[in-house]
């Protein structure tokens, strides 16, 4: 598990992820989570701070190795669709990295704060199912 956190971002920004703790061996770069290769599910629920009344939101994605993967997530009511994890499954052959980059910004940026979560679940890859 990881927290994420960022102000003042604009479109293609990184959050700033901290490691809490975990099973797996992962380690954190400052914006990017260091993974070993693998079969991956990760999950990222936001918790912003924003002015009373006001409308400012953001939607993120997971980035697995540079390159977007999985669902978006949204802030409260991005353009009209409800809070959101962004959610993600994806492989890394090789030792690779995680992000979570700002895709879009709804009036101007809130804050995003450290109570935002990353869950990240290293699946075995090696499983076979027989019908």
């Amino acid at each position: 598990m990881a927290s994420w956190e960022g102000t003042s971002l604009s479109v293609g920004g990184a959050f700033t992820i901290t490691v809490l703790g975990g099973t797996f061996s992962a380690t954190s770069t400052g914006t990017s989570l260091t993974l070993p290769s693998g079969h991956y599910f990760v999950q990222a629920f936001i918790d912003i701070s924003r002015p009373d009344n006001s409308e400012n939101n953001t939607q993120y994605a997971v980035y697995a190795d540079g390159q977007e993967v999985g669902v978006k997530g949204n802030s409260d009511v991005y353009q009209n669709n409800s809070t959101d994890s962004a959610d993600a499954e994806f492989t890394l052959t090789s030792e690779g990295s995680l992000e979570i980059k700002v895709t879009a910004i709804e009036n101007s940026f809130p804050t995003v704060t450290s109570n935002s979560r990353l869950i990240v679940w290293r699946t075995d890859t090696t499983a076979q199912v027989t019908p």
